[in-house]
């Protein structure tokens, strides 16, 4: 049964159809009191995530381009229905739902904004003139609507903090019209290994299926189905640890205010782990959202090349059963950052504070932090580079001895920083600067001086350090302590925007370079994991 122990009813938000609807309105006895449900239904996954992004259809739009009069009541609801997003904006929710139905299902279209939704083209007003306005999308990929659905459920649980999630499969051996579309079986198990707190009710085979209502959806159809089919789909959530979810959740947030839970649940203690412990070692599944919905034409690349780059320490789902990697990943959960400043407290916690004052020294002698761009400091990172011919990761790389020249020239105009267009991949770098007025890069006057930088490369769940580098004459002045702190508080600050979905952090493997740098490491907050890298 589904409860709260204060016996108030359950708040459930529902982003689903009629397979979220008839579970739980066919099977009263699973709760102790009605509960109260808020349902958007009829849209896709991405239609939500627009909607975040102020992008959505207006019933009013809906109804001039398209005749809903002439339309069966039933489907009058539906389509008009599809512009409702309150699950989005709802707080205090004890369980979200979701089903596959909506991106299993509807052809989307698009008007010149970027607005999506679906239309039943025999309804349409203007047919001509609606085909010169508008672009046809299509259906989802089965790999979009599942990188949408971990991003709608981050969204919904920064209004409900660690809000359960139970998905539920739509059935459709009674509804031949899609059966081109049956990887969508798979897709609430994707979504579960993709996010934590999910819970799959399965898929029924055709021949325990109990049918309900057909003909409801052409001859000897139906995507209707006796209360028990779907008894059987929750009872698998529950037995996976749905109930005890939800029973849970609901304890704390008696005990502990919303607004400040997501506080709470933000700055729980790094998982200590100890070296050569594999068993202790967390092991992940993450994703590089090949087909995210920001994505263009050269994620594609950049998704292989960050595949390619991280072949010694990711294993790779594809290949069949987990095997560790040459280098273990040390990674930091973005979770354990999201109070920045409890997270900076436990790192105080490290070598007596130690790194805390390395971060004050340089502050104090005027150092800052900022994102740059790499075609403007050439020089200057062509002089951090060649600055130590010994690092703690070892010997320098010989990619680290190239020439000014090599590396593209000095400047001879100002370049300015360029923001990535794909918020799920893209590459920044970002610099450790004192001021120095008169300070020039080629023929350019910056007045700035550069002393260290991070190349940070985000793919899907993941961000890397693909270097971490101080000059020389700097390191002493604690500028790689406030370079590192400076790009995690950054991370924090654009979690709604170039952060948003960002998961881990990453700076190389525990086996990489010498004592020296693990200690770094460690300090530094990141720990050992074993990584699956899942849909690659």
């Amino acid at each position: 049964m589904l409860v709260r122990p204060d016996g108030k009813p359950l708040k459930i938000l529902m982003r689903g159809d009629c397979t979220c609807r008839r579970s739980l309105a066919l099977n009263p006895d699973l709760f102790n009191a009605k509960p109260s449900i808020t349902q958007n239904g009829k849209s896709p996954m991405i239609l939500f995530l627009d909607a975040i992004d102020g992008r959505t259809v207006s019933h009013e739009y809906l109804d001039s381009i398209s005749d809903v009069a002439s339309m069966q009541p039933t489907l009058q609801r539906y389509y008009i229905g599809q512009a409702d997003r309150e699950v989005v904006t709802e707080t205090g929710a004890d369980l979200l739902m979701l089903d596959s139905y909506a991106d299993m299902n509807f052809e989307l279209w698009e008007d010149g904004q970027g607005v999506k939704f679906w239309i039943h083209p025999a309804h349409l007003k203007h047919r001509e003139r609606f085909l010169e306005g508008h672009r046809k999308l299509g259906r989802r990929t089965l790999e979009q609507s599942v990188n949408e659905a971990v991003e709608l459920i981050h969204h919904v649980r920064r209004n409900n903090p660690e809000i359960p999630v139970l998905f539920l499969n739509q059935q459709t051996d009674y509804y031949p019209k899609l059966d081109g579309r049956l990887e969508y079986y798979d897709f609430g198990r994707r979504v579960a290994e993709r996010e934590e707190g999910v819970y799959w009710g399965g898929v029924e085979a055709r021949e325990d299926l109990e049918l309900a209502d057909v003909g409801s959806c052409g001859p000897g159809n139906t995507l209707h189905f006796q209360g028990t089919t779907y008894r059987r789909m929750l009872q698998r959530a529950f037995d996976g640890g749905l109930a005890d979810a939800i029973s849970a959740r609901s304890r704390a947030s008696t005990a502990v205010p919303v607004a400040s839970a997501a506080v709470e649940r933000a700055s729980p203690e790094p998982r200590q782990v100890s070296d050569g412990d594999a068993d202790a070692t967390p092991h992940l599944r993450l994703a590089f959202d090949r087909d995210s919905r920001t994505c263009n034409e050269v994620c594609g690349s950049f998704v292989d090349r960050s595949a390619k780059g991280l072949e010694n320490y990711v294993h790779f789902e594809s290949l069949g059963e987990f095997s560790p990697r040459r280098f273990t990943p040390m990674l930091i959960d973005l979770d354990h950052v999201a109070d920045f400043d409890a997270w900076e407290a436990r790192i105080k916690k490290f070598g007596k504070g130690a790194r805390i004052r390395q971060k004050k020294k340089a502050i104090a002698r005027g150092y800052y932090v900022k994102p740059f761009a790499w075609k403007l400091f050439i020089p200057d990172v062509h002089a951090a580079n060649t600055s130590k011919e010994v690092r703690s990761g070892g010997a320098i790389r010989s990619t680290l001895t190239k020439s000014i020249d090599e590396m593209g020239g000095a400047p001879d105009r100002m370049f300015e920083v360029a923001f990535p267009k794909c918020t799920r991949h893209w590459a920044m770098t970002f610099g450790v600067f004192q001021s120095e007025p008169g300070h020039v890069q080629g023929s350019v006057q910056v007045d700035e001086r550069l002393g260290g930088y991070i190349s940070l490369r985000r793919t899907g769940d993941l961000a890397v350090y693909s270097q971490i580098l101080g000059h020389g004459e700097h390191l002493d002045n604690g500028v790689l302590t406030l370079l590192h702190h400076e790009v995690v508080k950054w991370l924090v600050d654009h979690a709604d925007t170039h952060a948003k979905g960002l998961k881990y952090l990453m700076y190389g493997g525990k086996e990489n370079g010498t004592s020296e740098l693990l200690r770094f490491k460690r300090q530094a907050g990141f720990t050992p994991h074993f990584v699956t890298l899942v849909g690659q």
